[in-house]
Formats: structure tokens, sequence, C-alpha cells
């Protein structure tokens, strides 16, 4: 059993060698903390990353926000996604 414990801790899994992460959330997005704080701990481990944040006030965006394809701000998240796969695939 430790052993399939130890697997459940992938953090010493991510190093800078690492591929590239596309990391989003929104303003009302239930775990936000938890990306931010993963924002900061891929930054500190030297992986390359990009932090997307989606929503305002005005138009605040849920969990899911871009599973709705009727939804412009998950579509421009969306795009946004592809365009940093693009860079890789390329």
């Amino acid at each position: 059993m430790k052993n399939h414990l130890d697997m459940l801790q992938t953090e010493s899994y991510i190093t800078p060698a690492w591929p590239p992460v596309f990391l989003m959330t929104s303003n009302e997005d239930f775990i936000r903390d938890c990306s931010l704080a993963f924002a900061g701990y891929l930054k500190a481990r030297n992986v390359l990353y990009e932090f997307h944040d989606y929503g305002t006030k005005e138009a605040p965006q849920k969990h899911c926000f871009h599973c709705d394809v009727r939804n412009p701000v998950g579509e421009r998240c969306n795009l946004d996604e592809l365009s940093f796969f693009r860079k890789y695939l390329d």
C-alpha cells in the first residue's frame, strides 16, 4: 500500500523537464485557489507554463465555463489553449 501512496505524491515528479503547462481558471472557479497555488509551484520548479484567468465582476465565469460552446469567454479560453499547444506542436 505504501508504494501506491507514494505514487500519489505527484509533486515529486514535476521537474524542469516537465512539458509546458496551460493552466487556466476563472473568477468563480471553486478550485481557483488551487490553480493559483499550482502556478506558484510550477514557477518555483522552473516549469514553463502559461496562466490564464477568465471572468470579470460583470461577466463572472464558473468552474466549467469553457465547456459551454455558446459562451464567448469559454470560446476564447479554448482558442487560447489551442494556440498554446500549437506553439509546441508546429
